[in-house]
């Protein structure tokens, strides 16, 4: 009966609002034995007028598998039409078949010339199950792309951040990753040289091959790192010499331009660190020589080591973590064989490079003290505000002091006594702050931590 009062009423005015509430439930309630009656009419119903944006999700949910990818099919097409205000439905339609919605949207992006279209689908896409665009990618449509359309499906199928989403592949079988991975080695030979307009497109196809996680790549991955630092070394070079040039021409000429070097380092050593075994440790080992890697280097060597992970993102208030620091300190443990050779290697290497560069390189040097406290090793702390308070007495080093707390480190008031109001001063100062100079916080103030 339900049925038949649906088909009644959409024969009559299928886009009239008042009879639409009425004509839902009864599509609702038809459906309930016979779900491939429901799947075109549902696509009818979205696609309305008045409906144009609302999709009975509950309902879509119900469809079998086949019914469900065949509503996908025809509605993303409507859908993606209608501009950034259905965004959002399409996202959540897409959901419900990936695979159908990722194969729609490559297609779509690829074959695209508006930039504002794509980036659109691309927000789209960038919400489907990774392994479902992955799974889209490996149709012999997208063999053999010419350069252009090679840029955009790299920058599609990538999620667009360093490192990717290795995870997500662990849904694709065997066979399917060995697949992809000869579709990617392909599409790396059809790359164009690397220089300054493609090197977001090698960061991208690193980013892909690391997710594979595949052992037998960490060379090739190591290899674009090194190209994409000559590059930036040959731009530099360059522009001294055009300096040199203008110079000796007695700056009778215009004078050489800014230099925009955009380095892709961060997204090569971000897909060497998903990449396991022996070989990637080793580079991440000579990578503690480079003064811009020794940080994210420092911090791939820890988590080879199994050092916890700790989340400083977010405002002071978002964290609170301290209910778990006596546990974590009472339940610290000697470091193993593996984790004692990496805290030995981050320590040498932070300790040439202070040697080197104490005050220039102190950003990367942070980062690497922070890696080596998440190691928590016996006396760790010590050894890290030594090398603090010989070289950085005046500076902000809050993010590692509560790294080593966090960790389950211990610290004493007099020693970080100096830094706390160094991070005092630092806020007072700032325009924002409502308060008194900075001179007004003393020992007084700050005498509990000398206990």
């Amino acid at each position: 009966m339900a049925r038949i009062e649906y088909d009644r009423l959409a024969q009559i005015n299928p886009d009239l609002l008042q009879e639409s509430e009425w004509r839902l439930f009864c599509l609702r309630t038809g459906a309930e034995d016979v779900k491939d009656w429901a799947a075109p009419r549902l696509v009818r119903e979205a696609l309305s007028p008045n409906r144009s944006t609302t999709i009975d999700f509950q309902l879509l949910r119900g469809l079998p598998e086949q019914e469900c990818d065949a509503v996908v099919e025809q509605l993303l097409p409507e859908l993606v039409k209608k501009g950034p205000t259905a965004v959002l439905v399409s996202q959540q339609v897409a959901g419900f078949a990936p695979l159908t919605a990722a194969s729609f949207l490559l297609r779509k992006i690829v074959g695209s010339n508006d930039e504002e279209e794509r980036q659109r689908l691309l927000q789209v896409l960038h919400e489907v199950n990774h392994a479902a665009v992955v799974q889209a990618a490996m149709h012999r449509d997208f063999e053999t792309p010419n350069p252009a359309e090679l840029r955009v499906l790299l920058r599609a199928i990538s999620v667009g951040f360093p490192g990717g989403n290795p995870n997500a592949l662990q849904q694709l079988s065997n066979q399917e990753l060995i697949a992809y991975r000869e579709r990617l080695l392909h599409w790396l030979s059809l790359l164009p040289r690397l220089d300054q307009d493609s090197a977001s497109d090698w960061a991208n196809c690193a980013t892909l091959i690391g997710e594979l996680k595949n052992p037998d790549d960490a060379d090739l991955v190591y290899g674009f790192l090194r190209a994409d630092e000559a590059r930036i070394t040959e731009m530099v070079e360059a522009r001294i010499r055009e300096i040199e040039s203008w110079e000796a021409t007695g700056r009778s000429t215009n004078r050489p331009g800014p230099i925009v070097r955009t380095s892709y380092g961060n997204w090569h050593i971000a897909a060497l660190a998903n990449i396991p075994g022996e070989r990637c440790k080793q580079i991440m080992i000579e990578l503690l020589s480079r003064p811009d890697h020794i940080g994210i280097a420092a911090h791939t060597l820890a988590n080879c080591a199994g050092a916890q992970q700790i989340d400083l993102s977010g405002d002071f208030y978002s964290r609170p973590r301290f209910d778990l620091i006596y546990e974590k300190r009472s339940a610290r443990k000697p470091l193993d064989e593996q984790a004692v050779e990496c805290e030995t290697v981050i320590k040498r290497a932070i300790d040439e490079r202070l040697s080197k560069h104490p005050i220039n390189q102190s950003h990367p040097i942070f980062s690497a003290l922070s890696a080596l406290a998440r190691l928590s090793g016996p006396n760790n702390e010590s050894w890290i505000l030594e090398r603090l308070e010989r070289y950085f007495l005046d500076a902000r080093v809050e993010s590692i002091l509560e790294t080593i707390t966090l960790a389950g480190g211990s610290l004493t008031g007099d020693r970080i006594l100096p830094f706390v109001r160094n991070t005092i001063a630092f806020a007072l100062s700032e325009p924002w702050n409502g308060s008194g100079p900075v001179g007004v916080v003393g020992d007084k103030d700050l005498g509990g931590l000398r206990r």
